[in-house]
């Protein structure tokens, strides 16, 4: 019995927040995410231009590339 109530109470914890806000919690949430979002939005233009601008022609992707590598070899 416990364990289905922590396990319903966690998931109620991993729901996007409705718009408009219902709750105090949905409102907090919301004011969390959207400078995020925002954020991403207007830093990533900018900062691809400075990559493509400034990184050799062979290094532009090879992080991207290690990256990919070390998550296919996770079990």
């Amino acid at each position: 019995m416990a364990i289905a109530l922590l396990s319903m109470a966690m998931e109620e914890v991993l729901v996007m927040p409705n718009v408009p806000p219902t709750s105090p919690w949905d409102a907090y949430i919301l004011i969390l995410i959207i400078p995020f979002i925002m954020r991403l939005i207007f830093i990533a233009p900018p900062l691809l231009d400075l990559i493509n601008t400034y990184a050799p022609p062979g290094e532009r992707t090879r992080h991207i590339k290690w990256f990919l590598e070390k998550l296919k070899r996770l079990p």
